[in-house]
């Protein structure tokens, strides 16, 4: 029925041609895309580490626990050795992302 319908509109020509755009907008939306990606994977991640640190109470002495010496304080904090490797693993994630961009 629906095929029908359809044949039935192309033929009345009242189905209208769908927009593609030019090969340099899509590359533009794709590179805006990945970025934008980029930056939820860095907000997931720092929440990610924030909840870790509230979980133990730990109170971060750095306005910025994602700047120098944040990220030092992060990686000498003491924990369990589960804690500590998902702590790594995360910051190094969010090392790596932050070189991509």
């Amino acid at each position: 029925m629906d095929a029908r319908v359809l044949a039935d509109l192309v033929r009345a020509d009242l189905v209208a041609e769908s927009y593609v755009p030019e090969p340099e907008i899509r590359e533009q939306r794709a590179l805006l895309r990945q970025r934008r990606a980029f930056v939820e994977d860095t907000v997931t991640i720092k929440n990610r580490i924030h909840n870790q640190l509230d979980k133990y109470g730990l109170k971060p002495e750095f306005s910025d626990v994602f700047g120098k010496q944040g990220r030092e304080w992060l990686r000498n904090l003491h924990l369990s050795p589960t804690e500590k490797t998902i702590l790594d693993v995360n910051l190094q994630q969010l090392k790596s992302i932050e070189q991509s961009r």
